[in-house]
Order: C-alpha cells, then sequence, then structure tokens
C-alpha cells in the first residue's frame, strides 16, 4: 500500500540522514530561497561549482523558479508545497507519473513534511552529502567565498534575465513579422482578386458593347 511505503521509504531515507544532522538540516531549509543557494554554493563549490558555471546557472535558474512559484512569500519563501513542487519538477523536464512523483517528493523531501525546501532538491539533483552540507563551514573567514558565490549568483540572475527580455523580445518581432506578411498575402490575394474582378468586368463590358455595336449595325440595315 502508499502507506506501507511511505514507512519503508521514510525509513530509507532517515537511515541516511543521521538525527543530529536533521535539526541543522531543518535550520537550513528555513532560510529564504537565496540564503540556502549560498549556502549550498558555498558547501560543494570546490566539488561542483568552482569550474563548472552550467552548475552555477543551474542554481540559479532553480532558485529562481522556487520563488516564481511561491506565489505568496517569493523571495522570503523557503520551501513549496507537494503541487507546486511537481510543477516545478515538471518545468525542468523531470515527468513522472503520480506515483512516480509522489514517490521523488518523498525523496528530496527528506523531513517528509510534505513541503520541499530549495535545500532539499539541490540535495536530490547534485546527489550531495547532508552531512557535509550542513557543517560546512560559514563562518566569516569564507565570507570571500560566500561573497563570490554571491557575485556570481547575481551575474547568473542578470545573464538570465536578459535572456528572458532577448527571447520576448525576439519572439514579439517573429509574431509581427509574421503577422505582417499574412497582411502582406491577404493584400496581394484581395489584389489578384481585385484585378480578375477587373478583368471580368471588362470583358462583360466589351461584351455587351459589341452586343450593342451589332443591333445598332441591324438597325441601320
Amino acid at each position: 500500500s502508499d502507506q506501507s511505503l511511505d514507512i519503508i521509504q521514510q525509513r530509507r531515507m532517515s537511515a541516511k540522514v543521521e538525527q543530529k544532522d536533521m535539526a541543522k538540516l531543518k535550520e537550513l531549509s528555513s532560510k529564504n530561497y537565496r540564503d540556502q543557494a549560498v549556502w549550498f554554493l558555498n558547501a560543494f563549490w570546490v566539488k561542483h561549482f568552482e569550474d563548472n558555471y552550467p552548475n552555477q546557472e543551474k542554481v540559479w535558474n532553480y532558485l529562481h523558479k522556487f520563488t516564481e512559484l511561491d506565489i505568496k512569500k517569493k523571495k522570503n519563501g523557503c520551501e513549496l508545497n507537494e503541487f507546486d513542487a511537481h510543477r516545478f519538477l515538471e518545468h525542468f523536464g523531470m515527468t513522472l507519473s503520480v506515483k512516480e512523483m509522489r514517490e521523488k517528493l518523498r525523496e528530496i523531501d527528506i523531513d517528509f513534511n510534505k513541503h520541499v525546501s530549495l535545500t532539499e532538491f539541490l540535495i536530490f539533483d547534485f546527489e550531495a552529502d547532508v552531512h557535509h552540507l550542513v557543517t560546512a563551514s560559514q563562518g566569516e573567514k569564507d565570507m570571500d567565498k560566500i561573497n563570490e558565490a554571491q557575485a556570481l549568483l547575481e551575474k547568473a540572475q542578470t545573464n538570465a534575465e536578459a535572456c528572458r527580455v532577448a527571447a520576448e523580445k525576439a519572439k514579439n518581432a517573429a509574431d509581427q513579422a509574421r503577422e505582417s506578411k499574412l497582411l502582406a498575402i491577404k493584400a496581394e490575394n484581395e489584389a489578384k482578386k481585385a484585378e480578375s474582378d477587373l478583368r471580368r468586368v471588362e470583358g462583360e463590358a466589351r461584351a455587351a458593347a459589341d452586343a450593342l455595336k451589332a443591333e445598332e449595325t441591324k438597325l441601320a440595315t
């Protein structure tokens, strides 16, 4: 049954996350989306991000989508409900059946509160070590790394926003060009029809003139 599957899944995941780390994980998951992203970047900077800009940008894209889907709290939010988490996964092409989706969300939602924080999703997506994440030093001596991560995040944000604006402009231009082309085709068709109508009417006029001339000739003879 689904209930039995829940119990099995919870035991399996609980075994992976020690209780002493769970409290720290919950605390981390309660931070706003941006702070969660920066913490994760800092914790796994060398392993996943230092020389990997696509991974940096991927974290930004996840952060942006979490914020977008969190209608009530936006950038001040920290987790998505199951429905919005479903939408999030679908947006990034992780299309699953309803049953698979529930299992996937249970796998991501380490503390089983029926919500998915950005941290939980990043742990799932990067197969990150929870103990390393929650115990990673984030003290004053690491501020340079944190600031670097924030700067890169902001750069990725700016680039992504610029790309979105450019894509929207390109789409609008394409729509206008398509509309102009359709209008041109319509005008050309109307011109051809008008020309055809003119030829037809002129033909009818010539025929009428010829008929009239013939009648006049008859009367004259």
